[in-house]
């Protein structure tokens, strides 16, 4: 499936950037985005809070990309589906407070924003809203994938299995000797093996492998003396390493009879008991508290605990079809759940019997809830990415415009089994979904109104962007934990046709799973076939790649990155921020410079830091277009600061862990949400204040003389702030590239709000 020709509509990102350019009339000026994190609920509120500030400061309208990842794509989808369906394009779609308000809107609108921060303030615990939607329909959501997945998959993982419990004659007793010196009981008709054909066969197969293999390793000893040719000593080591695991594989599954005996007998002896104390001693002396290495020796005792875990499935299919065959009832059990099998892998959606499809409803009715709140009926269930762009009348093919900002939705394409070595290393590769285009780099881009039949919409991609819980991404790289999960259905990432594998006819069943349920459910179980070459390719949570969003935006060159992050950094690593500087470097030949001492915090005690934003400046890497380009970062992070009000102050007091409360915690009250949602509001604020005082310095003061006068450089009338005091140095980076693109920024329009903003912000 994976040799079949490009499709001739796919392009490349740097077609899509100038097609999104043109669209967004962007030649000659400036271009300003804003990416909202990862980080699930606490993020939505977070980011609502920013961009609540951003209102305040009449400054959304300057924004020209939304690029949002996981949490944030909440939020940000919330704002573009309420801002397009609901009020045509008009507007803030959200509430301000009353002391932020300059301009009057008639009190019908203002209900109809508050009724929309009710509706979503009341969702934070989206998982489960009301008394009907509640824990247990989530739990039997989770339970009815499991049992719908096991019902297709097990059959046929326990047929293979029971291939090894076939008869066989029961002379054959070749392990006798290793069981004795394990002092087992034998019983005297059976021998150690039970009376299986292909067990025998196997496990001896796989030894006679083994044996193969190292007489290969001598005899390669025997001719290293040649110089062999490249392309010669690159198959014999990628020959060596696939019979390496055919051999491992073999003598797996040819163990399984042994393995069954033995747990029988240590059963019978209660001997299981003791060896199981063993084994919770051993991973207790592993995952003890250490200062040193105590994070490696607990991953490796997880690691053994998932890969023991496994194995003993296979055995325990082993242990119930060896018991059948004994009584000659196999056949009699084994062919209605085959059938079963064979009917839901043709019939079923494997997009739609996963988690996945429960996660979106709740998502949707979250935060894409209708004009009347409320109200059952709601055409956000269909609401197209392509919607967001507006067609030519007479030629339907043909965009004039794209509603702005332009909202990119970023997911992570799984690239596990990649041949690019980059890819492969990282397990993921950016695929966005946008209203012009969707794909990645990796697997080119193809029209939005013409990928997937015209059937993505914009609540599918929120949904995967924040897919967060899926086998092969991230921590579940693992093997064993892949498989597991991919078991268990416990997984909620979507399967979709590759955009440049993609045609017409195709694409009519990519929503489907027919026929290739098990070819899917084999890929993530196995951790094979998952790259950007195959006709279908799985996507994810798209923090799982780059959690802040703002990679797309470096991409596109911004002149003003605004980023606002809500991930849980408890001890400050700045990971995520440090995961984008060092692929931006890598992918862009971006640089970027940003000093994160002001966010660490005075006084460990209170928590408190300097300041909730950081300043940093991107350079760009030349191009005959562009030379010696310097960009701004405007980084907003989740952190305590002066000017919070009491409401946060007193939820921080209660809840010491607050900002930094794990991601995890999904189920937000109100008290929580408004929390992380003013937080994020007056960091944006404070953001914007100071942003004024660096565009607007005071006058300098007036001296009876010259020899008085004190001399004054650029960079400290930066850094003197509106009040008086000194701003923040970060500001002194502003070159006058920069200050002309602020300006345009914060336009006419924040300096007549200013004032309503320092007396929020101070009252």
């Amino acid at each position: 499936m994976n040799h079949r020709s490009e499709d001739a509509g796919a392009v490349e990102a740097g077609d899509v950037i100038n097609k999104e350019r043109t669209l967004l009339n962007l030649d000659g000026g400036s271009v300003i985005g804003l990416a909202l994190s990862g980080g699930g609920i606490r993020s939505a509120a977070f980011n609502l809070g920013v961009l609540q500030a951003l209102a305040a400061g009449k400054v959304m309208d300057k924004i020209t990309y939304l690029s949002t990842v996981s949490g944030g794509g909440y939020i940000g989808s919330a704002y573009t589906w309420m801002k397009k369906a609901l009020d045509k394009g008009e507007g803030f779609p959200f509430p301000l407070p009353s002391q932020l308000i300059v301009e009057k809107e008639p009190d019908a609108r203002i209900k109809t924003k508050e009724k929309r921060l009710d509706w979503i303030r009341g969702h934070g615990h989206f998982l489960a809203p009301t008394a009907g939607m509640n824990i247990w329909a989530f739990i039997a959501a989770l339970m009815r994938g499991m049992v719908v997945n096991l019902a297709v998959v097990l059959p046929i993982m326990f047929f293979l299995v029971s291939l090894l419990a076939l008869p066989l004659d029961p002379t054959l007793d070749l392990f006798k000797p290793l069981v004795q010196s394990l002092n087992l009981q034998l019983e005297s008709d059976a021998g150690i093996i039970p009376k299986a054909v292909y067990a025998h066969l196997t496990l001896g197969f796989g030894i006679g492998m083994l044996g193969m293999l190292m007489i290969f390793f001598i005899l390669y000893g025997f001719v290293s003396q040649y110089n062999w040719p490249e392309g010669t000593r690159r198959f014999a080591q990628v020959a060596f390493g696939w019979f390496l695991w055919l051999t491992l594989a073999t003598l797996i599954f040819g163990s399984l009879p042994l393995a069954d005996q033995v747990m029988s007998n240590w059963v019978k002896t209660s001997s299981l008991s003791a060896f199981m104390g063993m084994v919770v001693s051993a991973v207790g002396w592993l995952t003890r508290e250490e200062k040193q290495g105590g994070q490696t020796l607990q991953s490796a005792a997880i690691a053994i605990g998932l890969t023991v875990t496994c194995y003993i499935i296979f055995v325990c299919m082993y242990h119930y079809a060896h018991a059948w065959h004994n009584k000659n009832e196999i056949q009699n059990y084994i062919h209605l759940p085959l059938a079963v099998a064979v009917g839901l892998s043709l019939m079923a959606n494997i997009n739609r019997v996963s988690m996945h499809r429960f996660y979106r409803d709740r998502l949707r009715e979250a935060f894409m809830p209708p004009e009347e709140i409320g109200s059952a009926s709601c055409h956000s269930d269909i609401f197209s990415l392509s919607q967001l762009a507006v067609f030519d009348k007479e030629k339907q093919d043909k965009w004039v415009s794209v509603q702005k900002p332009y909202h990119i939705l970023n997911t992570t394409l799984n690239t596990t089994n990649s041949t690019n070595p980059k890819w492969a290393g990282r397990g993921g590769e950016n695929f966005i979904f946008s209203p012009l285009y969707c794909g990645s780099g990796a697997t080119k881009y193809k029209e939005t109104n013409k990928f997937a039949d015209c059937k993505f919409s914009l609540a599918t991609a929120m949904t995967i962007s924040g897919a967060a819980v899926d086998p092969n991404n991230g921590v579940t790289r693992f093997g064993p934990l892949a498989f597991l999960m991919a078991l268990l259905n416990v997984r909620l990432g979507y399967w979709c046709v590759n955009p440049k594998k993609e045609s017409q006819i195709l694409a009519r069943f990519s929503g489907h799973s027919w026929p290739w349920w098990l070819v899917y459910m084999g890929r993530e179980m196995l951790q094979a076939g998952l790259n950007e070459e195959q006709l279908h390719i799985h996507l994810s949570d798209g923090g799982q790649f780059e959690n802040l969003g703002a990679y797309e935006l470096i991409r596109r060159r911004c002149d003003l990155v605004i980023v606002g992050d809500s991930g849980a950094d408890p001890d400050n690593t700045f990971d995520t921020l440090g995961n984008l500087v060092q692929k931006v470097r890598v992918d862009f030949g971006a640089e970027i410079s940003i000093d994160t001492k002001p966010m660490f915090p005075k006084d460990e005690k209170t928590k408190i830091c300097a300041q909730p934003y950081l300043v940093g400046t991107i350079h760009y890497e030349e191009t005959k277009e562009s030379k010696n380009k310097v960009g701004l970062l405007i980084y907003i992070n989740t952190c305590l600061f002066d000017g919070l009000p009491e409401c946060v102050l007193t939820y921080q007091r209660m809840h010491k862990e607050f900002p930094e409360q794990s991601t995890m915690d999904q189920f937000f009250d109100e008290p929580q949400f408004e929390a992380y949602r003013e937080l994020g509001l007056r960091a944006g604020l404070r953001m914007l204040m100071d942003l004024h005082a660096c565009l607007n310095p005071l006058p300098a003061p007036e001296f009876p003389s010259d020899a008085d006068k004190p001399t004054q450089t650029a960079s400290s009338m930066a850094e003197t702030g509106s009040n008086g005091s000194k701003a923040l140095p970060d500001w002194s980076k502003v070159n006058k590239n920069n200050a002309e693109v602020l300006k345009m920024f914060a336009g006419t329009e924040l300096a007549t709000r200013m004032q309503a903003i320092k007396n929020y912000f101070n009252g």
